[in-house]
């Protein structure tokens, strides 16, 4: 193995202290491995923004720490439920519920309109998320370099739809978004179930993800 056979490649700070420098020969690599929110577009609040006009607009307030609220997150980003059932079981919760529970009220009950809700949701993602150039420069030059480039990312239905609509998946060899498999990152079937569809041994693999818990082995 020669010098040139060699990249002396360091994870960021954090990750060094967990892994330390790693040996990578770039002539076993075939395939560059990429999330998506943090790495190739940057991370965003939309969620967050949008629960606090819900909030707002109903007098409500969606706690971010109760496990149920965590639990509809983790199942809109594996597919099972729609970003419109995540938030209609949302508003059963917060909304819905706190409106049967005054037993006397002077009118009928009000209902919200989850389709003005979704639209404001996918617009505001589509404001506020932009393909980074520097690393949508990166992808074509591990193009040009002969590497497969692949998505790995935890997403929603509706930023997923957002992103297919503005051609971002387009620069990708092959993508797996945790919405259509079914698997979200740290899983490790999502890892196993990638490397199948590849037909990829682990070591021609370099993931890049911009949380350390998706990196552990």
């Amino acid at each position: 193995m020669t010098d040139e056979n060699v990249k002396r490649y360091c994870e960021p700070e954090a990750l060094a202290e967990v892994f330390g420098c790693q040996i990578v020969n770039l002539d076993k690599i075939k395939y560059f491995i990429f999330d998506f929110g943090g790495v190739m577009v940057p991370s965003s609040n939309v969620l967050k923004n949008l629960l606090d006009l819900l909030n707002t607009d109903l007098k409500i307030s969606i706690h971010y720490q109760d496990p149920l609220y965590k639990k509809l997150k983790r199942r809109l980003s594996a597919g099972i439920l729609s970003s419109r059932e995540f938030l209609v079981l949302l508003l059963d919760k917060y909304y819905y519920s706190k409106q049967n529970s005054v037993k006397q009220r002077a009118l009928p009950e009000k209902k919200v309109n989850i389709d003005y809700y979704l639209e404001l949701w996918f617009n505001m993602y589509c404001r506020f998320t932009h393909l980074s150039p520097k690393m949508e420069e990166i992808v074509h030059h591990l193009h040009n370099s002969r590497f497969r480039v692949v998505l790995l990312s935890n997403v929603y239905d509706i930023y997923a739809k957002g992103n297919n609509l503005r051609g971002f998946y387009d620069i990708f060899d092959e993508t797996f978004l945790s919405n259509e498999i079914g698997l979200k990152k740290p899983d490790i079937e999502q890892y196993r179930y990638v490397l199948e569809k590849l037909s990829a041994d682990p070591h021609e693999c370099i993931f890049v993800d911009d949380k350390l818990k998706n990196l552990v082995p």
